[in-house]
């Protein structure tokens, strides 16, 4: 599968950001990047530092959150 279609794990997240895109649903990075960075930061536990890495990682990709 393309990029999109890989699992978040193929992110190789920190934990703690890991588990808030597990919390979103998001099972894909095509998933995740559908969400916004504030759907994120809503969650608990997933604040600046969090949402931080996970852009970094997407950006590696060439990747960003939905309205960025």
């Amino acid at each position: 599968p393309g990029v999109l279609g890989r699992p978040i794990a193929d992110l190789k997240l920190p934990i703690r950001a890991r588990n808030a895109a597990i919390r979103l649903g998001a099972n894909t990075i095509g998933e995740l990047i559908r969400h916004t960075a504030d759907d994120l930061l809503a969650l608990n536990n997933c604040g600046e530092t969090t949402l931080w890495e996970i852009r970094r990682k997407l950006a590696g990709f060439g990747l960003k959150l939905a309205g960025e």
